[in-house]
């Protein structure tokens, strides 16, 4: 993923990628403007903290813009592989981990609900600027039968938020 984003950024000014641990990472206070997350942050135990290090690395007026799956995808699994036909909402205000097999490996997320990922924005000071469930655009697919699948349920769920001053 390192090497594919560095051939995409090639040739951006002030662009620098670092490979490591949001758990560990060293974040460096009031130095970024942007921080984007695809689809990772619903791996992490921890989400409260990992946005309070990404609060405080942001510059005031600094955006904090990430994607997780859904939870009405992820509140019950029943993980067969293959592309799902159905989905089950289930135990959705059970938070914790849930285990899912993916490509022959059992993958380990961390469930919480809508509700929870707008609390912890929301504690953690961020001004939330917007929410998306990505509505599936048609001219995204090449079926029109993987298209209408696909709006049967929300698979993803975008926050772009913005670091405001603390009170």
């Amino acid at each position: 993923m390192l090497e594919l984003a560095l051939k995409n950024l090639a040739g951006i000014p002030n662009v620098k990628l670092t490979h490591a641990s949001l758990e560990t990472y060293d974040f460096k206070k009031e130095t970024y403007d942007c921080i984007f997350s695809q689809l990772t942050l619903h791996y992490l135990e921890d989400f409260k903290q990992i946005c309070e290090n990404i609060y405080n690395s942001l510059r005031t007026g600094g955006e904090f813009v990430f994607s997780v799956q859904h939870p009405v995808l992820t509140s019950a699994f029943i993980s067969g592989g293959g592309k799902r036909g159905n989905w089950v909402v289930d135990d959705y205000f059970l938070i914790g981990e849930r285990v899912e097999l993916w490509i022959d490996e059992k993958v380990v997320k961390v469930y919480r609900t809508i509700e929870q990922y707008f609390k912890i924005l929301q504690d953690c000071q961020f001004n939330i600027i917007n929410l998306s469930e990505a509505t599936p655009d048609k001219s995204s697919f090449s079926s029109e039968k993987e298209w209408k699948r696909c709006q049967r349920i929300p698979l993803f769920l975008l926050f772009a938020c913005e670091k405001r001053r603390r009170k």
